[in-house]
């Protein structure tokens, strides 16, 4: 059995998480996460048995996986691309954007790129995000990571399908050890929609991150 995240858009709430129960199929295949999935939202169904459910990641079907940060795009590039190239770390009062931490080992991705990096320099710390020639901090928690994800959507012909879904899971999202959901951010976005906010919170990031000023943000604060 296994305990994860969903994330359920409201009238009056940005999103609500919810935690759910399941039997989880252990394994890499997509077999077996597909399986996973399956329990999850047999899980969720049982407490919202009239809700819509969507899951947000490679291991879903068509439309989940076009969502997944791995293929979703933001100006040509996949958002999980951005996220990662826009971490700047801190070790000894030394600052390292991913520029000067990318290897000239090409066969590297992004991931195992910092990976490296940190193995490297064990006192170093994520410092902030830069992008677009702008710093973005790490608080609130996730925020830059929603910010870029929701500007992708906003860039996309099909996010208006994400409008007939109530719910939203990454069965590979773990909340004991991450923080940034997919998920999440598309919880975000269809609330925003629904109650025709996405102008005023995606025209700033200072707006963006009145989100999060509370446990339970509002949508009429």
């Amino acid at each position: 059995m296994a305990k994860r995240i969903y994330f359920l858009t409201d009238n009056e709430k940005f999103y609500k998480e919810i935690e759910a129960e399941f039997e989880y199929f252990n394994g890499f295949a997509k077999s077996q996460k597909q399986k996973s999935i399956k329990s999850f939202h047999e899980a969720i169904k049982k407490q919202y048995p009239d809700k819509k459910i969507l899951e947000i990641s490679t291991k879903s079907e068509n439309l989940g996986t076009q969502f997944s940060a791995f293929n979703l795009t933001l100006d040509g590039y996949s958002v999980e691309c951005i996220f990662q190239s826009a971490k700047v770390f801190k070790d000894k009062n030394k600052e390292y954007s991913f520029k000067e931490i990318l290897y000239e080992d090409k066969s590297l991705d992004s991931k195992n790129c910092i990976k490296e990096f940190l193995e490297n320099h064990k006192t170093a710390k994520l410092s902030h995000f830069e992008y677009e020639n702008k710093r973005y901090e790490l608080e609130p928690k996730s925020s830059f990571y929603d910010f870029i994800y929701i500007q992708a959507l906003m860039q996309s012909k099909d996010a208006e399908k994400l409008v007939e879904y109530d719910i939203f899971t990454d069965i590979e999202f773990n909340q004991k050890k991450q923080i940034n959901c997919q998920a999440r951010s598309c919880a975000i976005y269809v609330s925003l929609v629904k109650n025709k906010k996405v102008d005023y919170y995606m025209s700033s990031f200072e707006n963006f991150k009145k989100i999060y000023n509370q446990k339970e943000p509002s949508l009429f604060d």
